[in-house]
């Protein structure tokens, strides 16, 4: 693998607080995708370092800036693990990380104007790994480094900027969305390994880099401050990292283990609750593809919310499905949510018609899988003020008081609400507003509103 001194991804932010996690689309994806792909077990490994982050204010050549933050104090924040910066002599390229007090400041390159043509021109992804690291203007910041830019950050960076990392001998992979794009880039750079085992193992520090992220934007974001022991952490990163790399996996695990560990304990600082994320699969005739098939074939648990006539379409088409999901049922690894036959104008129907509907659905339920919904759930708008009442006389335990599809429903004050009814009656009721997993902005903004929602 060729010899590199740090990775950094390059954001568009001054510090973690204004982490931009306002971003939809392909920019959510782009950001989480670079941040993750930067927390390969080998570039770990390579570096003896967590990935960092800098400010893209700060590629500016011509910048009198000091990335440490000595003696600015107007200083943005940027990742303390960069003023631990590897400068020409032997002694400080050995000085451990963390350092803060490290007098080797990387110099601005004095280099002239030069405007990052590569991105002018609208081009989606590039590489540049070029110069010679023995050049006199090489920036110690960027020297033998990796440069992950997001999408967002492309416009941000200052003109000259690519000169002056070309001329530290710096990688640069930018404009990418797709993690698997990134990391084949890498790879194709720095020659990574492609084998099954460091894939998996890849997945597994993708989701800590993913885990670290969050929590840090979950204790500055909503409490303004971070207590993680990040020499705990970072040392327990490496020799997860250089376990990998040597094959030596259960020690990897047990690193690993105490990573998330101290994540749990930073989290637990500020939020001591254990949280409950439900997991709702939303179906319909039209959804019962691959997709569906591998919701159905994970071991995670889930609720599946299928109207009756969907159970019935299922059982027509795939019976290996629906066995699998009638044992998952069983089992209790999932559940079943849901109550209507089919999804009619419920405030057009009379009672009877309304009572008629969950039965026949209750008696779908228990043909194909054995089993009955006892959570209500309408996709489309139509709960009425008689459901309490209803839900309850038919041995429902709980509802979901949520419209996922038109319409609008009061929101609840807070998670888990009484629904009342007519009379005396109530049922519990979930009020949360969904959140789409399959939108990349969700998981970008999720510690946030988790925090929120907490609190």
């Amino acid at each position: 693998m060729k010899k590199i001194s740090r990775v950094i991804n390059l954001l568009p932010c001054p510090n973690l607080d204004d982490f931009p996690t306002h971003h939809q689309g392909q920019d959510a994806e782009s950001l989480l995708a670079n941040w993750t792909a930067a927390w390969h077990p080998e570039l770990i490994a390579a570096t003896l370092s967590r990935p960092l982050w800098c400010s893209t204010n700060q590629t500016d050549p011509n910048s009198e800036t000091d990335p440490t933050g000595e003696d600015n104090s107007e200083i943005e924040e940027t990742d303390p693990y960069l003023s631990d910066l590897y400068s020409d002599d032997e002694d400080s390229a050995n000085q451990p990380v963390g350092d803060h007090g490290s007098p080797h400041a990387p110099k601005p390159y004095d280099g002239s104007p030069f405007r990052l043509s590569l991105l002018g021109q609208h081009q989606s992804a590039n590489v540049t790994n070029t110069a010679d690291d023995s050049s006199p203007d090489a920036n110690s910041l960027w020297r033998d480094a990796v440069l992950l830019i997001p999408t967002v950050s492309i416009w941000s960076l200052h003109e000259g900027f690519a000169a002056s990392a070309a001329a530290s001998s710096a990688a640069m992979v930018s404009g990418h969305a797709d993690r698997d794009e990134i990391t084949q880039r890498l790879t194709a750079i720095l020659g990574l390994r492609t084998d099954n085992a460091i894939e998996e193992w890849a997945s597994e520090f993708y989701a800590l880099g993913y885990a670290w992220l969050q929590v840090q934007l979950l204790t500055r974001k909503i409490r303004y401050s971070s207590n993680l022991n990040a020499e705990r952490f970072e040392s327990a990163l490496i020799k997860s990292a250089l376990a990998v790399v040597a094959d030596e996996y259960e020690t990897a695990e047990v690193e690993l283990t105490t990573c998330y560990d101290s994540l749990m304990e930073e989290k637990n600082n500020y939020y001591p609750v254990k949280p409950d994320l439900i997991d709702l699969v939303l179906t319909s005739p039209k959804t019962l593809g691959r997709s569906f098939e591998t919701e159905v074939e994970s071991s995670h648990p889930s609720n599946f919310y299928m109207t009756g006539n969907t159970i019935e379409t299922l059982a027509q088409r795939n019976t290996e499905t629906t066995e699998l999901l009638r044992k998952r049922f069983a089992d209790h690894s999932a559940s079943l949510v849901g109550g209507n036959q089919f999804e009619l104008p419920a405030p057009l129907m009379s009672k009877d018609s309304a009572v008629n509907q969950i039965l026949q659905n209750s008696r779908t339920a228990r043909q194909t899988f054995e089993t009955e919904p006892k959570v209500f759930l309408r996709r489309r708008a139509g709960l009425t003020s008689g459901l309490p009442l209803l839900l309850e006389q038919l041995d429902f335990v709980g509802a979901v008081h949520v419209s996922f599809d038109r319409g609008r429903v009061p929101a609840g004050s807070s998670g888990t609400i009484a629904w009342s009814g007519p009379g005396d009656s109530s049922i519990m009721a979930k009020t949360e507003a969904p959140l789409d997993a399959s939108d990349a902005a969700t998981f970008l903004d999720f510690s946030v509103q988790f925090g929120r929602q907490l609190d």
